[in-house]
């Protein structure tokens, strides 16, 4: 009777086992927001769900792993290449998805560090920065969520900290007569901030067009993008056919080379991809851009470059 009833456990037990495999891989998933980059949103130590359905899930590209909380164990003696089951939506601007970082190059694509960002840009889309401004094919996004760099200029005779603190809690009464302060906020934040008594003004502020990190995409000095100033920069999509340029190489090698698997090598003004001659290239895959609420607390698009098709696991909810 004992082994019976032990039988029966097991069986049990490997039935839930497998359940819960299923529902990971191909349903849902429980993630961790690790950084504060989507403040205002989902903040650091949150519990989020990721639905891989609503995308299509995508079938596991290294089958031989395990993941429990943070912990990932995997053999990449078998590799199957990518595929997505077909989903019931598409991703649409200002979703927020789950993606494997494209960056982690020495580990397979399903095991290298996920991450959440808001995607602002399509495949297809030219996304430009301008003063901290995100525009998409030449039309001004409203964005709701977004924390941006605001200034705010008071007097401290009159303010009225309580009606502030309602937006801002961390804000405390200043010392001084008048004075100005920077924070983070929104702009329909800014808006109400600035009926508050005692606020004399509250300017938006941003990086100069002229300020340059080789931390910035594409990370050379012939183009000087930062986080307020950037682009245009168009979003490849599949099956997209891009003329060689100089500039289209200094944007998009990387894609073709570390997302795309071929070897691209230029010879005398002339280029070569996979050892034959090349005066265009058409992409394999479509890609996003993906930002943090968060925007000066965030490493993302604006970093690293674009968000590759195989890469998105689903969208946060």
């Amino acid at each position: 009777m004992f082994f019976y009833f032990l039988n029966k456990l097991f069986r049990l037990l490997f039935v839930a086992f497998c359940l819960w495999v299923i529902v990971r891989l191909f349903l849902f998933q429980v993630y961790t927001v690790p950084t504060d980059s989507m403040n205002n949103t989902y903040f650091d130590g949150d519990k989020i769900i990721v639905n891989k359905l609503a995308y299509g899930s995508r079938l596991p590209i290294t089958p031989l792993s395990i993941h429990i909380g943070d912990t990932k164990k995997y053999l990449d003696w078998i590799s199957i290449p990518y595929f997505r089951i077909f989903g019931y939506s598409k991703i649409h601007h200002n979703d927020v998805i789950a993606f494997n970082l494209p960056t982690e190059f020495q580990f397979p694509i399903d095991e290298r560090k996920e991450s959440v960002k808001r995607c602002i840009a399509l495949p297809g889309d030219i996304i430009t920065i301008k003063k901290g401004d995100v525009y998409i094919n030449n039309n001004i996004q409203n964005e709701v969520t977004a924390l941006k760099w605001f200034s705010i200029k008071y007097n401290q005779l009159i303010i009225d900290t309580l009606s502030i603190k309602h937006y801002i809690p961390f804000f405390t009464k200043p010392s001084i007569i008048s004075g100005e302060t920077d924070v983070f906020i929104s702009q329909n934040t800014a808006d109400s901030i600035l009926k508050c008594k005692g606020i004399i003004s509250i300017q938006k502020k941003y990086e100069s067009t002229e300020k340059y990190s080789p931390a910035f995409f594409p990370n050379a000095s012939i183009i000087k993008w930062n986080p307020d100033n950037f682009g245009p920069y168009y979003i490849p999509k599949k099956g997209q056919l891009i003329s060689l340029t100089k500039n289209a190489i200094l944007l998009y090698s990387y894609l073709i080379e570390k997302h795309e698997n071929n070897t691209l090598g230029t010879r005398n003004d002339s280029v070569f991809i996979n050892g034959s001659y090349a005066k265009y290239y058409t992409f394999k895959m479509d890609y996003y851009f993906g930002i943090g609420d968060n925007r000066y607390n965030s490493i993302d698009s604006r970093y690293w470059g674009l968000i590759p098709e195989n890469h998105i696991i689903g969208i946060a909810q």
